[in-house]
């Protein structure tokens, strides 16, 4: 590249602004007469703001002398290419004196070689595109072209220019006098090839560079040194001495913009620096209060879920969940003040262990009272027992997967809700604990559907009951049954030549695939005569018969006797256990026991199909498959009597 004094790219205005032009400065004290050009348009509007410096040129010459004097040689290089009166005048040899007092004012500066003149020299120590190691310059006017390290690469080119400018110096010596030109350019390009002058460029490079990365490092330390002391004073000293001692805070502390500008922190930087920071630090401060916590909690809390499956075997599996255990009040105070990691059985031996649990009941069946009421048109007293009401019994996980079963109170409380993996949200207002006992603890409950409170309102008023006081019991001593009277109603169970007739728990699983809270009932007793009543006792036996085997298939049995163990396994298996292990030769309900959170629920949720006898072999071979399979377990049968009800 070469190196020579460009002129400023920078636009120009049609005509100059009156300039002093030194034609020939003898000495500091002669007067020297400036020529004035008078702008003969009006000049065009300059697109970037003039510099502190746009009036120099109409300053008498000794301010402009005393000015020059305490500018450094980058600066006046830059004020050369500014335009053609500041470029004669600070390139002619007689300002001379003007880059040498420039030079004084930068420390270390190399010297001037005999090839090259003050501006060229200066051009070539500003040049940013430099490699300090050789230096190459063929004309004596002019200019440092490149410096290059690796000299095989230039040795076999010149410049156009170069050769040119040397043809016509040698043309222009006598014929004596070439040698000696060439002898002089010889000397010139060995001074400037040297290695002692190599080295002092290669030093003045890295010194300058290693110079300004000091006071750049400098400025930031102070900004740094300056927020820190704005941040002290507004109460955040302890977290600074956390950031400081942590690299990685450090790290994206000073990343925040602004934070290591190498500049004087100022009011105005402050006011736009000051709410960023803040939030860093509050951000800050709670992230490590919360992970100090963690570390502190952690193992407690991994040793504590380790004992709430003894406690939930002892309690017949009707125990709170491991997180909602720690959550308990008195619980909570253990694990936050245990001096020791480690959790046991002991921990707990001055507790009231039954009473904590009944707390624990009571606090969780009044969330579900709230749900209740606010999903339908009744109103629970806050005290309510729920097991004791057929409006409270039965709930739904919203998960999809999870909530394909319905789950009856108060087994619900106890039960782990299996697909629902990612932990709640946690706000900035959090409680720390809570959070941590929920990424330690990954049991979850379940999170409940609130249309099953509002259809099985429904279904009560249907049956002719008191939502406030229906029992299951008083529901299950019903005679009547019900009928679907939804209009909208897509289910399979509409079929024509069919009657399916319902029970109350039937009933709310028709509701759970066919429009759920909307969906409605009426009494089966218009459509089904008191002779198919008995028809359709005898099918739900049926229906109650498969699901009693169920309950004993079910693989969640447990042994009473062994609580520090489970064997989960169907009840036939429960009950050798029993019989091999502890001598009782007839094993009951007192020597095992279900776990709460079994699928089984021990009564049918299935409803009875009444069929036509106009129904053809054929008709019944198409009808759908769930009824079909009704038939083939006995719950379906045919009508003693056509009703011509329809359809339904």
């Amino acid at each position: 590249m070469a190196l020579d004094l460009r002129r400023s790219k920078r636009r120009k205005t049609t005509a100059e602004p009156p300039v002093a032009k030194v034609e020939d400065v003898k000495s500091e004290a002669e007067e020297v007469k400036i020529p004035v050009k008078s702008p003969a348009v009006q000049p065009r509007a300059v697109r970037n703001r003039r510099g502190s410096l746009a009036d120099l040129p109409k300053m008498p010459l000794d301010i402009i002398f005393e000015v020059l004097a305490y500018m450094s040689p980058r600066d006046l290089l830059y004020l050369s290419r500014t335009t053609k009166d500041f470029r004669e005048l600070l390139l002619s040899r007689t300002s001379e004196r003007f880059w040498k007092m420039a030079r004084r004012n930068v420390e270390s500066l190399p010297g001037c070689p005999s090839a090259l003149s003050e501006p060229a020299t200066i051009a070539a120590n500003e040049a940013k595109t430099l490699a300090p190691e050789i230096p190459v310059n063929t004309l004596e006017s002019g200019v440092l072209r490149s410096f290059h390290s690796k000299p095989y690469h230039w040795i076999a080119r010149f410049l156009r220019t170069d050769v040119a400018a040397f043809r016509k110096m040698w043309l222009d010596s006598d014929k004596d006098q070439r040698d000696e030109l060439v002898q002089r350019r010889v000397a010139s390009l060995k001074e400037l090839t040297s290695t002692a002058f190599k080295k002092q460029m290669q030093e003045w490079f890295i010194g300058r560079k290693t110079s300004r990365a000091d006071e750049i490092a400098e400025l930031k330390r102070m900004r740094q040194d300056a927020i820190f002391a704005r941040l002290e004073g507004l109460g955040w000293k302890d977290e600074i001495k956390h950031v400081i001692q942590d690299a990685q805070s450090l790290a994206r502390f000073q990343a925040i913009p602004g934070v290591r500008d190498a500049k004087e922190l100022t009011e105005r930087s402050w006011t736009r620096l000051e709410q960023p920071l803040i939030d860093f630090f509050t951000s800050h401060q709670r992230k490590r209060i919360y992970e100090e916590l963690k570390v502190r909690i952690e193992p407690r809390l991994q040793s504590l879920h380790r004992v709430v499956g003894i406690l939930n075997t002892k309690a017949l599996g009707y125990f709170p969940l491991s997180r909602h255990f720690a959550m308990l009040p008195p619980i909570r105070d253990i694990i936050d003040g245990q001096a020791d990691e480690t959790i046991t059985m002991e921990t707990f031996a001055k507790l009231d262990m039954p009473q904590i649990v009944a707390d624990w009941k009571k606090a969780a069946t009044a969330e579900l009272i709230v749900l209740i009421n606010s999903n339908t048109t009744v109103q629970l007293p806050e005290d309510a027992d729920l097991g004791t009401l057929a409006l409270g019994m039965f709930h739904r996980c919203v998960d999809k997967h999870c909530g394909r079963s319905f789950r009856t109170y108060p087994a619900v409380l106890s039960d782990e809700c299996d697909f629902r993996l990612n932990r709640p949200k946690m706000d900035q207002s959090s409680d720390n604990f809570e959070a941590i006992t929920f990424d330690t603890l990954t049991a979850f409950g379940h999170e409940y559907e609130p249309w099953v409170y509002k259809a099985m309102h429904g279904i009560i008023e249907a049956l002719g009951c008191d939502p406030l006081a229906a029992s299951p019991h008083d529901l299950d001593d019903l005679t009547t049954r019900l009928i679907c009277a939804s209009v909208d109603c897509k289910s399979g169970d509409h079929v024509s030549g069919v009657q399916t007739v319902y029970t109350w728990r039937s009933a709310i699983s028709h509701a759970s695939s066919n429009l759920k809270g909307k969906a409605l009932f009426m009494l089966a007793d218009e459509v089904v005569s008191p002779e198919e009543y008995q028809l359709v006792y005898r099918l739900e036996q049926v229906n109650e018969a498969a699901a009693a085997k169920q309950v004993n298939d079910a693989r969640k049995w447990d042994c009473k006797h062994c609580p520090n163990q489970s064997y989960i396994d169907d009840r036939s298996y429960a009950e050798h256990h029993v019989r091999n292990s502890h001598g009782i030769e007839n094993p009951t309900l007192d020597d095992v026991y279900l776990r709460p959170s079994a699928r089984a629920l021990g009564f049918s949720m299935d409803p009875v199909y009444l069929l036509s006898p106009e129904l053809s072999p054929r008709e019944i071979l198409l009808l759908p498959q769930h009824i079909r399979n009704a038939i083939q377990r006995d719950s379906a049968e045919t009508r003693p009597r056509d009703l011509n009800d329809g359809g339904h």
